[in-house]
């Protein structure tokens, strides 16, 4: 009923509020269809749309909320959630929200760096995320991630 309104959106020059496009991105999200939702959602906050009042939240906020609780339950079953996790955080800098939301996201890269071994990166991810949500509880990883960079480079001097 929706898609030929959509399309004919997608297609046209004008960006506009929409709250169809804000409706059928949500849908979306909740199939887990992340890359269409996504592409959506880039243009609904690119015009500052806005979700129903029902939400209670800013549609940013929502929408990285959403991709985060998606990239993590990727990561509790063992799955990658590329590109979407390095993407976001690559964009979130650039987006007006709050830090424990960017912090989540450096945390769960930090798990990901960790479980693949990559200890500098696990490290960067997790100090980051202290420095912007000093109760992120990473203390513990970070100070692992360390060790094993500390043993690799005392390994490599002799």
């Amino acid at each position: 009923k929706y898609e030929a309104y959509l399309q004919s959106y997608l297609e046209g020059d004008k960006r506009y509020k929409n709250p169809v496009l804000v409706q059928i991105m949500v849908w979306l999200f909740d199939t887990n269809e992340i890359e269409q939702a996504l592409q959506l959602a880039v243009l609904a906050i690119d015009v500052n749309d806005e979700l129903p009042d029902a939400f209670g939240s800013k549609l940013q906020d929502w929408v990285l909320d959403t991709v985060f609780d998606w990239c993590e339950k990727e990561y509790e079953i063992k799955r990658r959630a590329e590109p979407f996790l390095s993407d976001t955080i690559e964009h979130i800098e650039t987006i007006d929200t709050f830090d424990q939301i960017k912090a989540k996201y450096q945390k769960l890269a930090g798990h990901y760096a960790l479980h693949a071994e990559n200890w500098q990166k696990a490290v960067e991810h997790y100090v980051y995320a202290e420095k912007l949500n000093p109760k992120i509880q990473v203390k513990t990883k970070r100070e692992t991630a360390q060790k094993k960079l500390d043993e690799l480079a005392k390994a490599n001097e002799t």
